[in-house]
């Protein structure tokens, strides 16, 4: 089954085949490929699509959302006031809703030294 994600839902993450945590922006428009029906397993966050023609950007195994890392989220308590979870992965930074884990609210990884203040432009928009 072949999926992409839905404009205006944020990032999506996952861990690649290779071990390799791949963020998606909607924008980009890439295709992915899985066998766990993500339109179903992600509500209103992505839509069946048709094979492309040629191999999908980003072949997902049967398990598309992996952890992001290490659950740090106790260190950010901003994160545990307003229902956020925070991941590390090395010195990458992921932050989620605790409730839709597997939608990253950004494009990119943070640094830690900016999660706090991510959170806080988040829950003011």
């Amino acid at each position: 089954m072949y999926f992409r994600l839905l404009p205006k839902v944020g990032g999506h993450a996952f861990v690649d085949p290779s071990g390799k945590t791949v963020f998606l922006k909607a924008s980009e428009g890439v295709v992915i490929e899985s066998e766990v029906d993500l339109f179903k397993l992600f509500p209103n966050k992505f839509e069946r699509v048709e094979a492309p023609a040629g191999p999908a950007s980003a072949p997902v195994g049967p398990s598309p959302v992996s952890p992001l890392g290490r659950d740090v989220t106790q260190r950010f308590p901003l994160a545990v006031e307003h229902g956020f979870k925070v991941f590390a992965d090395g010195g990458a930074f992921v932050v989620v809703e605790a409730d839709d884990p597997g939608v990253v609210l950004h494009e990119k990884p943070l640094k830690r030294k900016d999660v706090g203040s991510f959170i806080t432009g988040y829950i003011g928009s």
